[in-house]
């Protein structure tokens, strides 16, 4: 089932991505269970999840290691 518009969850914030991904925002101290509990009321199944700060730590290291000066290019500034 598509959805139009991110539903409405107690206590959560909500959002379609441009894909129409639903996020939603769990806090420390929140349960992901009052999540799906929620969403299960409203008649939405969840066939697939990720956390998205995962998603950001894996994009910044590869920044890193993207933008890391080698070995080489350190000594080469060196006189």
């Amino acid at each position: 089932m598509a959805l139009d518009k991110a539903p409405e969850l107690e206590g959560f914030s909500c959002r379609l991505d441009d894909e129409g991904v639903l996020e939603v925002d769990v806090h420390k101290g929140q349960a992901l269970n009052d999540v799906f509990i929620q969403l299960e009321r409203k008649g939405i199944k969840v066939v697939s999840m990720r956390t998205k700060a995962n998603r950001l730590e894996e994009l910044f290291i590869r920044m890193v290691e993207h933008n890391a000066p080698t070995a080489e290019g350190i000594t080469e500034g060196r006189t």
